[in-house]
């Protein structure tokens, strides 16, 4: 047995990223791209507060282990998913760009300097261990990481 409201909020973190993939608008990214964030720390929280025993001693040990590993596949929750969530709540500080200038200078067939502008297509970590990794691929990631730490903590 999985906790409902975390395979909800899952369900959310996805169709949030969907929607600020699909937008252009920057505001309404920042917004989704806060809403998902919180979801995916928030998940934990549900995990830890369900009502159901076994959920919540499943959900525990899963996090021991986390917190003994803190590196490879742990490394989304701990250096994304938290620290992330912490920095947007606790300082309105976000750990990617997507509203700053990004273009790519190349030359043409013509031997002519082209640009292109790529600030909607690419949306960089600035910063920690996916710094350059697109900030949409970082939260795939984190949602497919939670989809798999769920199934390893169901419960028959």
């Amino acid at each position: 047995m999985q906790s409902e409201n975390a395979k909800r909020l899952l369900s959310d973190c996805e169709f949030a990223l969907q929607m600020m993939e699909d937008s252009e608008n920057l505001q309404l990214r920042r917004i989704l791209w806060v809403s998902m964030m919180a979801m995916l720390r928030t998940i934990a929280d549900t995990l830890d507060r369900d009502p159901n025993k076994k959920v919540r001693q499943a959900y525990q040990k899963a996090r021991k282990s986390w917190e003994q590993e803190r590196t490879g596949s742990a490394l989304i929750f701990f250096e994304f998913i938290v620290h992330e969530r912490n920095n947007i709540i606790h300082e309105w500080s976000f750990g990617h760009s997507d509203d700053e200038d990004m273009n790519l200078a190349f030359m043409s067939e013509n031997s002519e300097l082209e640009v292109a502008d790529l600030t909607d297509i690419y949306w960089p970590m600035v910063s920690g261990p996916f710094s350059g990794t697109d900030a949409r691929d970082v939260a795939h990631e984190a949602i497919n990481w939670w989809r798999h730490e769920l199934k390893k903590m169901e419960i028959s």
